[in-house]
Protein backbone atom coordinates (compact mmCIF):
# COMPACT_ATOMS: atom_id res chain seq x y z
CA UNK A 1 0.00 0.00 0.00
CA UNK A 2 2.68 2.34 0.95
CA UNK A 3 4.60 1.21 -2.32
CA UNK A 4 1.44 2.31 -4.21
CA UNK A 5 0.95 5.23 -2.48
CA UNK A 6 4.91 6.34 -3.40
CA UNK A 7 4.48 6.04 -7.01
CA UNK A 8 1.23 7.68 -7.14
CA UNK A 9 2.92 10.62 -5.51
CA UNK A 10 5.92 10.24 -8.13
CA UNK A 11 3.38 10.49 -10.90
CA UNK A 12 1.81 13.44 -9.48
CA UNK A 13 4.81 15.48 -9.56
CA UNK A 14 6.71 14.33 -12.61
CA UNK A 15 2.56 15.20 -14.34
CA UNK A 16 2.91 18.70 -12.22
CA UNK A 17 6.39 19.10 -13.97
CA UNK A 18 5.65 18.38 -17.35
CA UNK A 19 3.56 21.45 -18.34
CA UNK A 20 5.49 23.92 -16.82
CA UNK A 21 8.46 22.80 -18.84
CA UNK A 22 6.75 23.26 -21.99
CA UNK A 23 5.22 26.74 -20.94
CA UNK A 24 8.92 28.14 -20.33
CA UNK A 25 10.48 26.71 -23.24
CA UNK A 26 11.70 29.24 -25.66
CA UNK A 27 11.06 28.39 -29.85
CA UNK A 28 14.22 29.82 -32.43
CA UNK A 29 13.67 31.22 -35.70
CA UNK A 30 16.47 30.14 -38.25
CA UNK A 31 16.69 30.26 -42.58
CA UNK A 32 15.93 27.02 -43.86
CA UNK A 33 18.86 26.67 -46.10
CA UNK A 34 21.70 28.55 -43.82
CA UNK A 35 20.28 27.28 -40.66
CA UNK A 36 21.58 30.49 -39.12
CA UNK A 37 19.15 32.55 -36.96
CA UNK A 38 17.18 35.53 -38.17
CA UNK A 39 17.34 38.25 -35.77
CA UNK A 40 13.98 40.25 -34.11
CA UNK A 41 11.69 38.64 -36.68
CA UNK A 42 7.73 39.84 -35.63
CA UNK A 43 6.17 37.05 -33.87
CA UNK A 44 1.78 37.56 -34.60
CA UNK A 45 -0.54 36.06 -32.59
CA UNK A 46 -3.39 34.27 -34.99
CA UNK A 47 -5.75 34.77 -32.49
CA UNK A 48 -5.01 38.28 -31.04
CA UNK A 49 -3.96 41.67 -32.30
CA UNK A 50 -0.45 41.17 -30.31
CA UNK A 51 2.96 40.00 -31.07
CA UNK A 52 6.36 39.98 -29.60
CA UNK A 53 9.81 40.03 -31.73
CA UNK A 54 12.36 37.30 -31.40
CA UNK A 55 15.70 38.18 -29.93
CA UNK A 56 19.07 38.89 -31.42
CA UNK A 57 19.84 35.01 -31.65
CA UNK A 58 16.23 34.45 -33.39
CA UNK A 59 14.38 33.27 -30.08
CA UNK A 60 10.91 33.89 -28.54
CA UNK A 61 8.91 31.84 -25.83
CA UNK A 62 6.55 29.51 -26.69
CA UNK A 63 3.99 30.06 -24.50
CA UNK A 64 3.05 33.52 -25.31
CA UNK A 65 1.03 32.62 -28.11
CA UNK A 66 -0.45 29.12 -29.53
CA UNK A 67 -0.95 29.95 -33.58
CA UNK A 68 1.63 32.35 -34.64
CA UNK A 69 2.33 34.11 -38.03
CA UNK A 70 6.36 34.96 -38.32
CA UNK A 71 7.62 37.50 -40.72
CA UNK A 72 10.63 38.58 -41.06
CA UNK A 73 12.41 41.04 -44.09
CA UNK A 74 13.75 38.37 -46.88
CA UNK A 75 11.75 35.75 -46.02
CA UNK A 76 7.93 34.38 -46.88
CA UNK A 77 5.59 35.02 -44.43
CA UNK A 78 4.64 31.71 -41.94
CA UNK A 79 1.99 29.96 -39.96
CA UNK A 80 2.92 27.82 -37.05
CA UNK A 81 1.14 26.15 -34.50
CA UNK A 82 3.59 26.23 -31.64
CA UNK A 83 2.41 23.24 -30.45
CA UNK A 84 3.69 21.29 -33.32
CA UNK A 85 7.48 22.79 -33.22
CA UNK A 86 9.91 20.89 -31.29
CA UNK A 87 12.25 23.39 -31.17
CA UNK A 88 12.79 25.23 -34.74
CA UNK A 89 10.73 27.43 -37.09
CA UNK A 90 12.54 27.24 -40.40
CA UNK A 91 12.22 30.28 -42.50
CA UNK A 92 12.45 30.36 -46.42
CA UNK A 93 14.03 32.80 -48.09
CA UNK A 94 12.37 35.56 -50.92
CA UNK A 95 14.19 35.34 -54.30
CA UNK A 96 14.30 38.94 -55.42
CA UNK A 97 14.85 39.83 -58.89
CA UNK A 98 17.49 42.56 -59.24
CA UNK A 99 17.87 42.16 -62.86
CA UNK A 100 17.71 45.46 -64.91
CA UNK A 101 19.56 47.50 -62.42
CA UNK A 102 22.77 48.77 -63.10
CA UNK A 103 25.10 50.86 -61.16
CA UNK A 104 27.31 52.67 -64.16
CA UNK A 105 29.91 54.59 -62.20
CA UNK A 106 30.90 55.00 -58.57
CA UNK A 107 31.75 58.71 -59.02
CA UNK A 108 28.36 59.96 -60.41
CA UNK A 109 26.94 63.26 -58.21
CA UNK A 110 24.69 62.47 -55.78
CA UNK A 111 21.37 64.52 -54.93
CA UNK A 112 19.49 65.26 -51.43
CA UNK A 113 15.77 64.20 -51.58
CA UNK A 114 13.83 64.96 -47.85
CA UNK A 115 13.74 67.00 -44.98
CA UNK A 116 17.27 66.56 -43.35
CA UNK A 117 18.21 70.35 -43.56
CA UNK A 118 14.83 71.87 -42.60
CA UNK A 119 15.04 73.94 -39.28
CA UNK A 120 14.56 71.27 -36.66
CA UNK A 121 11.22 70.95 -34.77
CA UNK A 122 11.24 68.89 -31.73
CA UNK A 123 11.90 64.75 -31.04
CA UNK A 124 9.83 62.30 -30.72
CA UNK A 125 10.35 58.38 -29.49
CA UNK A 126 7.70 55.58 -29.07
CA UNK A 127 7.44 52.55 -27.14
CA UNK A 128 8.57 49.23 -28.29
CA UNK A 129 5.93 47.93 -31.66
CA UNK A 130 5.35 51.13 -32.82
CA UNK A 131 6.81 52.09 -36.44
CA UNK A 132 5.72 55.98 -37.93
CA UNK A 133 6.72 56.35 -41.46
CA UNK A 134 7.42 59.52 -43.70
CA UNK A 135 6.50 60.47 -46.88
CA UNK A 136 9.25 61.89 -49.32
CA UNK A 137 8.07 62.94 -52.93
CA UNK A 138 10.28 62.03 -56.26
CA UNK A 139 9.90 65.61 -57.26
CA UNK A 140 11.42 64.97 -60.77
CA UNK A 141 9.28 62.11 -60.99
CA UNK A 142 12.51 60.31 -62.22
CA UNK A 143 12.85 56.63 -62.09
CA UNK A 144 16.33 56.70 -63.08
CA UNK A 145 18.36 57.36 -59.28
CA UNK A 146 19.28 54.63 -57.08
CA UNK A 147 18.72 55.52 -53.47
CA UNK A 148 22.57 55.33 -51.82
CA UNK A 149 22.44 56.51 -48.47
CA UNK A 150 19.39 57.40 -45.46
CA UNK A 151 20.45 60.41 -43.68
CA UNK A 152 17.95 61.11 -40.52
CA UNK A 153 18.61 63.53 -37.13
CA UNK A 154 18.43 61.48 -33.78
CA UNK A 155 19.65 61.81 -30.11
CA UNK A 156 20.17 58.80 -27.94
CA UNK A 157 20.12 60.05 -24.40
CA UNK A 158 19.95 57.07 -22.73
CA UNK A 159 23.61 55.70 -23.56
CA UNK A 160 23.09 53.31 -20.22
CA UNK A 161 20.28 51.41 -21.94
CA UNK A 162 20.61 51.33 -25.50
CA UNK A 163 17.87 49.92 -27.63
CA UNK A 164 17.20 48.32 -31.33
CA UNK A 165 15.29 50.25 -33.90
CA UNK A 166 14.59 49.11 -37.31
CA UNK A 167 14.42 50.92 -40.67
CA UNK A 168 12.12 50.16 -43.33
CA UNK A 169 11.62 51.65 -46.95
CA UNK A 170 7.98 51.59 -48.90
CA UNK A 171 7.17 52.46 -52.42
CA UNK A 172 3.86 54.99 -52.41
CA UNK A 173 1.41 54.56 -54.11
CA UNK A 174 -0.64 57.10 -56.84
CA UNK A 175 -2.65 58.20 -53.86
CA UNK A 176 0.42 58.34 -51.53
CA UNK A 177 -0.20 55.53 -49.50
CA UNK A 178 1.64 53.05 -47.97
CA UNK A 179 2.95 50.12 -50.83
CA UNK A 180 5.24 47.19 -50.60
CA UNK A 181 8.78 46.87 -48.94
CA UNK A 182 11.11 47.27 -51.49
CA UNK A 183 14.71 46.82 -49.24
CA UNK A 184 15.31 42.86 -49.20
CA UNK A 185 17.80 43.17 -46.29
CA UNK A 186 16.90 44.02 -42.85
CA UNK A 187 18.42 47.16 -41.75
CA UNK A 188 18.41 46.40 -37.83
CA UNK A 189 20.84 49.07 -35.45
CA UNK A 190 21.54 50.12 -31.96
CA UNK A 191 20.68 53.61 -30.76
CA UNK A 192 24.44 54.06 -30.08
CA UNK A 193 24.85 54.62 -33.31
CA UNK A 194 22.63 57.60 -33.91
CA UNK A 195 23.78 61.20 -33.85
CA UNK A 196 22.74 64.71 -35.12
CA UNK A 197 23.56 63.34 -38.22
CA UNK A 198 22.88 59.66 -39.07
CA UNK A 199 23.55 58.43 -41.98
CA UNK A 200 23.26 54.61 -43.33
CA UNK A 201 24.60 53.38 -46.49
CA UNK A 202 22.58 51.47 -48.35
CA UNK A 203 23.83 51.63 -51.66
CA UNK A 204 24.81 48.28 -52.01
CA UNK A 205 20.30 47.44 -51.98
CA UNK A 206 20.35 49.04 -55.47
CA UNK A 207 16.93 49.72 -54.45
CA UNK A 208 15.62 52.76 -57.55
CA UNK A 209 13.55 55.34 -56.27
CA UNK A 210 9.91 55.11 -57.50
CA UNK A 211 8.24 57.54 -59.57
CA UNK A 212 5.63 58.61 -57.00
CA UNK A 213 7.75 58.44 -53.93
CA UNK A 214 8.60 56.38 -51.07
CA UNK A 215 7.80 56.20 -47.30
CA UNK A 216 11.08 55.92 -44.85
CA UNK A 217 9.32 54.48 -41.69
CA UNK A 218 11.98 53.93 -37.69
CA UNK A 219 10.17 51.01 -36.39
CA UNK A 220 11.45 50.58 -31.94
CA UNK A 221 11.75 47.30 -31.49
CA UNK A 222 12.91 47.42 -27.60
CA UNK A 223 15.71 48.09 -25.01
CA UNK A 224 18.31 45.76 -25.22
CA UNK A 225 19.83 43.84 -22.28
CA UNK A 226 23.27 44.13 -21.95
CA UNK A 227 23.70 40.63 -20.28
CA UNK A 228 22.03 38.23 -22.81
CA UNK A 229 21.38 40.50 -25.60
CA UNK A 230 17.32 39.64 -25.33
CA UNK A 231 15.08 42.48 -26.43
CA UNK A 232 12.24 43.18 -24.31
CA UNK A 233 9.46 43.96 -27.03
CA UNK A 234 7.22 45.25 -24.61
CA UNK A 235 8.52 48.32 -23.27
CA UNK A 236 5.76 50.62 -22.82
CA UNK A 237 8.01 53.60 -21.54
CA UNK A 238 9.54 55.19 -24.82
CA UNK A 239 13.00 54.00 -25.90
CA UNK A 240 15.63 55.36 -27.88
CA UNK A 241 16.03 56.83 -30.56
CA UNK A 242 14.68 60.01 -30.22
CA UNK A 243 14.07 60.64 -34.17
CA UNK A 244 13.99 64.90 -34.74
CA UNK A 245 11.05 66.25 -36.44
CA UNK A 246 10.30 69.48 -38.65
CA UNK A 247 7.12 71.68 -38.69
CA UNK A 248 8.41 73.64 -41.64
CA UNK A 249 6.32 70.95 -44.26
CA UNK A 250 2.89 71.93 -45.27
CA UNK A 251 0.26 69.00 -45.80
CA UNK A 252 3.39 66.66 -44.37
CA UNK A 253 2.25 62.81 -44.98
CA UNK A 254 3.03 60.69 -41.64
CA UNK A 255 1.54 56.69 -41.13
CA UNK A 256 1.71 55.36 -37.91
CA UNK A 257 1.08 51.25 -37.07
CA UNK A 258 1.39 49.81 -33.37
CA UNK A 259 1.01 46.46 -32.23
CA UNK A 260 4.01 45.08 -34.28
CA UNK A 261 2.67 45.77 -38.06
CA UNK A 262 -0.72 45.85 -37.87
CA UNK A 263 -2.67 48.41 -39.41
CA UNK A 264 -1.22 51.67 -40.76
CA UNK A 265 -2.77 54.98 -39.84
CA UNK A 266 -2.56 58.43 -41.05
CA UNK A 267 -2.28 61.19 -38.92
CA UNK A 268 -5.28 63.31 -38.91
CA UNK A 269 -3.56 67.07 -38.64
CA UNK A 270 -6.79 68.43 -36.95
CA UNK A 271 -6.54 65.77 -34.22
CA UNK A 272 -3.10 64.66 -33.90
CA UNK A 273 -0.21 66.57 -31.47
CA UNK A 274 2.06 68.75 -33.88
CA UNK A 275 5.03 66.50 -32.35
CA UNK A 276 3.73 63.45 -34.29
CA UNK A 277 2.33 65.07 -37.15
CA UNK A 278 5.34 66.75 -37.96
CA UNK A 279 7.37 64.64 -40.65
CA UNK A 280 10.97 63.05 -39.32
CA UNK A 281 13.92 64.00 -40.71
CA UNK A 282 14.78 61.80 -43.06
CA UNK A 283 16.46 61.98 -45.92
CA UNK A 284 17.64 60.31 -49.04
CA UNK A 285 20.51 60.41 -51.11
CA UNK A 286 20.32 59.64 -54.83
CA UNK A 287 22.14 59.50 -57.77
CA UNK A 288 21.58 57.88 -61.48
Amino acid sequence: MKKKSFLLSVAIILGGITPSVAQTKTIAIADVQTRKAVPYATVLSVEKKEGIYANENGIFERHKFNKVKITAIGYKDTVFNTHNIKDTIYLTPVIYNLSGVTITSTNTKEYLLGYFNEKKYTTHHCSSGIEIATYIANINNDENYIIKKIIFAAANPYEYQPSVFRIKIYNATTNKEIGNLLNNKDLIYNSLITSKRTVIDISSLNIRLPKEGIFISVEWLGIQNQKDNITYSYSKEPIAPLIYTTERIKNPIVYIRQNLGLEWNLFNTKETLKVLKSPQTFCISISN
